[in-house]
């Protein structure tokens, strides 16, 4: 799979003192980067919890450790943290960006995979290895292959989104489990992954603000 280009999170450049707290020196962004190792990481920061606080999470992240680049403007860029950064982080400074400490735990040793070249992200041989890490499971690896690595037939089926959508178009009057997720899906193969999320594109608002669903049994 070509890798996506790197793109950088641009702020306004603030007081010199705001370096001092990234290991990283500042440096050149580079015009390429393993797109699979970011999906990663940001997998394990979206398990569990709303899309807008993974995205807090994965933001204090970069701003904590990425590396800056001066940009036009007097804008600063900031690239997101390597696999190598992240690997000699202890929990207790993840979780002090509210990531929850479990999954901090996760994060640091997959990012130890990564960085010691056990693991490609962007190499479905390596969801091995990524599975056998404690709180990385089906879910987080097919997010992975979804938006790490563009495989349109990857399906997160046991996302809530997935879940309370197939509850609701397919009558259900309740959650669908996971099988039920991925039969309804099935048609779509091989572009599951890419057809749910259309459907759920389409039906976000719908979801969020509809009646609960009661658990499958």
């Amino acid at each position: 799979m070509r890798l996506l280009p790197r793109v950088g999170i641009a702020r306004r450049s603030r007081s010199s003192g705001c370096g001092s707290r990234s290991e990283s020196t500042t440096t050149t962004v580079s015009s390429t980067t393993d797109f699979g190792a970011i999906a990663c990481s940001g997998s394990i920061t979206k398990q569990l919890i709303e899309s807008s606080r993974a995205a807090e999470i994965q933001r204090r992240l970069v701003f904590r450790w990425g590396t800056r680049c001066e940009g036009p403007d007097s804008l600063t860029l900031r690239d997101v943290p390597s696999a190598g950064l992240l690997a000699r982080r202890a929990p207790a400074e993840l979780a002090a960006v509210d990531l929850a400490p479990a999954r901090a735990l996760a994060l640091i040793r997959a990012a130890r995979e990564v960085a010691a070249g056990r693991v490609n992200p962007g190499d479905p041989a390596g969801d091995r290895r990524l599975l056998a890490i404690r709180e990385i499971g089906p879910w987080t690896v097919q997010c992975l292959g979804l938006y790490g690595r563009g495989e349109p037939d990857a399906l997160p089926a046991g996302d809530l989104g997935f879940i309370k959508l197939v509850g609701g178009l397919g009558g259900l009057g309740r959650r669908a489990t996971v099988d039920e997720v991925e039969e309804f899906f099935a048609p779509y193969a091989p572009y599951r992954g890419l057809a749910g999320s259309f459907v759920l594109a389409a039906y976000h608002k719908a979801i969020a603000t509809g009646a609960p669903l009661r658990l499958a049994a």
